[in-house]
């Protein structure tokens, strides 16, 4: 098994990524992710039973601050 998943590219996140990519505990990552699922941004959360994933390409583009480019570009 994981060698397969090591063969694929990850295509989203758990709520323990993003705790470890951005600092924060886990506490805090889970109310932060909570927030953004029920705000419906700045980045893409999908919830599956109690689970939530969220999509790599979507928070990386906010991480890195290319969602705030494209809104500038756009107006």
């Amino acid at each position: 098994m994981a060698m397969i998943e090591n063969e694929m590219e990850k295509k989203v996140y758990k709520v323990e990524d993003v705790q470890n990519l951005l600092g924060l505990g886990r506490s805090k990552a889970y109310e932060f992710i909570e927030n953004v699922y029920y705000d419906r941004k700045p980045f893409r959360v999908l919830k599956i039973g109690r689970s939530y994933r969220i999509p790599c390409n979507s928070f990386d583009r906010w991480l890195n601050g290319d969602e705030e480019r494209e809104r500038v570009r756009a107006e």
